[in-house]
């Protein structure tokens, strides 16, 4: 018995998605492959990155053999703090400034409303877009090289854009095809970050390194969806390509359940198979 693994946000495990369309595939074919979907609604990338190797240990550990990983990314602004043992997610950082990231967001969890003023002061006085970018690149670098070590196929892909300035742009629109291609890619906004670490006797100087954590990512083990109008696209932005605009979401702001259906076909399927 091999297993696949999926994970992501509700854009991976929330009602049929592609990867229960894949597991529908396997269980057709009568293959010795279980696809384990790890993906929850709501999910930030801190956890889904951190929690699929949290999984995958504890397989290997068992003795199980893993033939394939496969990650999707959400949107970056969901922040999770570990609180007592207990995750935690932040409220949105819109409740409390102009956000230059556009997204949507969960609510408070139940039982941490008392700690609303944290936040507050989190994303007002701790929070910074460069840092957020440098942790997520960090993450992603985490995971390639413990899969990586551990001689395990992966590929790794978005929900929908995540890696350029899409400040002041409507991703998710009902009527019309969402253009990123002149959007400047975030490790070039963040491209000069500075820090000045020293006591009295000194200080030193040096840049932050989002450039220099962008070149070790390995964009091998990525899919992006990209055209004449779009760079680094994701799910959604395939979708708007490549189905009718009836098609494009559920009832909300969700792919649809033709569009999962025919991006496990189309995508997922192919790429695992190379």
């Amino acid at each position: 018995m091999k297993y696949l693994i999926t994970t992501g946000c509700s854009f991976t495990n929330f009602g049929t998605t592609w990867s229960d369309y894949l597991e529908e595939h396997y269980n057709t074919n009568e293959t010795n492959t279980t696809v384990l979907n790890v993906g929850y609604k709501g999910n930030s990338n801190d956890i889904i990155l951190r929690s699929i190797i949290t999984c995958v240990d504890k397989l290997l550990k068992e003795g199980k053999k893993i033939d394939n990983v496969l990650i999707q990314l959400t949107t970056m602004e969901r922040k999770f703090m570990i609180n007592k043992g207990y995750w935690e997610m932040s409220p949105p950082a819109q409740n409390f400034l102009k956000s230059s990231w556009s997204s949507w967001f969960m609510p408070l969890n139940e039982g941490f409303s008392n700690n609303i003023n944290f936040w507050k002061t989190y994303w007002k006085d701790v929070h910074s877009d460069e840092l957020h970018f440098f942790n997520l690149l960090e993450s992603i670098f985490m995971v390639q090289n413990y899969l990586k070590l551990n001689n395990i196929k992966y590929k790794m892909f978005c929900g929908w854009d995540l890696f350029t300035d899409s400040s002041n742009k409507e991703i998710f629109s009902k009527s019309n095809k969402y253009e990123n291609i002149d959007n400047i890619l975030l490790k070039d906004k963040f491209n000069h970050c500075e820090a000045y670490p020293g006591n009295s006797h000194g200080r030193a100087t040096f840049e932050f390194g989002i450039p220099q954590m962008w070149d070790l990512i390995d964009w091998d083990n990525w899919w992006f969806f990209k055209n004449e109008k779009i760079q680094y696209g994701g799910i959604t932005e395939w979708t708007q390509y490549n189905l009718d605009r009836n098609e494009w979401y559920q009832d909300d702001l969700h792919p649809s359940y033709a569009a999962h259906k025919k991006f496990t076909t189309d995508i997922i399927i192919p790429l695992i198979n190379k």
